[in-house]
């Protein structure tokens, strides 16, 4: 035992033979739970992910996947070593390779995150983005100066005067660009905030109207009712009020008739009780309400309520004339006449 002893307390170059025992051993053990991390925990959760119907878990898995088995080692390896005399140049040379081997795994992730949501919205038909491929070339180049900048700082090199001079050409070319800036700003403010879509029929401002064609990076694009292609720049758009039609659940709608005033009082009494019935047996909407609501110059005024069940403005048309066609037909019936303008002149005899 003695023997052992002694020759454990050999000395080698930064340390004993004890120490790179230690050391090995350390990096057997860290290297298996690792290894039995990714083989077992991962294969479950691989499994489990198969069987749900959002696609969250497998691109957590996928993200998983990513790390290699080098990179495993690597851990292992730092771990490991931890029991051993080191020199600084060793532990520099180890810390820049650590940086960059991690730097670009982390890097490899945020690419593959934004990659599945730029394909979220290029799977939804019903919003397709022309700008898309663009800012996916934008993200990467931006991603990829963050990291390397990343490097260069915890490398100890100084980037100071990189980033001074970035700051100052960054500040040249906004100010050149503001407006272009804002473009684009705005475009992520659509994607995020989805105020429309391609497809939607929407009022800016109360001046103009149309079809959404096109979304882009810089402009939209509207076709109007009477057939032009509009050009909008996003800055423009978000500077005015935003109706989007395509958004209606349902459309509220309110009519009025009036009647004749020597219509007899049981007759008026049936007028909402006709009204009610008309409305309530039309397909695809739903009666309010009806009231007596005016008595004016020449007529007895009956203001009634409904919703359509539908945004389409077609269908609304179809059957406002409808209401209107059954409810005359059926005052018609009840021999109630419909008021128009007149004027009774009464000429007093001395």
């Amino acid at each position: 035992m003695e023997n052992f002893n002694t020759f454990l307390a050999i000395k080698l170059p930064f340390g004993t033979i004890k120490d790179y025992f230690i050391s090995a051993l350390t990096f057997i053990v860290v290297l298996s739970i690792l290894y039995l991390l990714r083989n077992v925990v991962l294969k479950k959760l691989e499994e489990f992910s198969l069987k749900t119907e959002t696609d969250i878990d497998d691109l957590l898995v996928k993200l998983l996947k990513k790390i290699k088995s080098p990179e495993y080692q690597l851990i292992a390896f730092y771990f490991a070593i931890r029991h051993i005399d080191r020199t600084y140049s060793f532990d520099y040379a180890l810390k820049v390779i650590m940086i960059i081997v991690f730097t670009y795994r982390l890097t490899t992730i945020a690419e593959e995150i934004f990659s599945y949501w730029i394909e979220k919205l290029e799977q939804d038909k019903e919003n397709p983005l022309s700008a898309l491929e663009s800012i996916r070339i934008v993200f990467r180049i931006l991603i990829w100066v963050v990291s390397i900048l990343f490097i260069l700082h915890n490398a100890g090199l100084n980037i100071s005067t990189l980033l001074t001079s970035l700051g100052i050409g960054g500040v040249a070319v906004a100010l050149a660009a503001q407006t272009i800036l804002g473009d684009i700003f705005n475009f992520f403010v659509i994607l995020l905030d989805k105020p429309f879509k391609k497809g939607d029929f929407i009022i800016l401002g109360n001046a103009i109207m149309g079809t959404v064609e096109e979304i882009g990076l810089k402009s939209t694009k509207i076709r109007s009712l009477s057939g032009e292609l509009i050009t909008l720049t996003n800055t423009r758009i978000f500077s005015e009020s935003i109706q989007n039609y395509s958004l209606m659940k349902e459309r509220r709608v309110v009519s009025s008739i009036g009647i004749v005033y020597n219509t007899n009082q049981e007759k008026i009494g049936k007028v909402t009780q006709i009204i009610k019935q008309v409305v309530s047996s039309t397909e695809n909407v739903r009666f309010d309400r009806a009231n007596m609501s005016n008595l004016s110059a020449y007529s007895i005024d009956f203001e009634f309520v409904y919703y359509v069940t539908s945004p389409d403005y077609n269908l609304f048309m179809e059957v406002k004339e409808k209401i209107f066609s059954e409810i005359l037909s059926a005052l018609g019936k009840e021999g109630i006449s419909f008021a128009y303008p007149t004027q009774t002149l009464i000429l007093q005899k001395n």
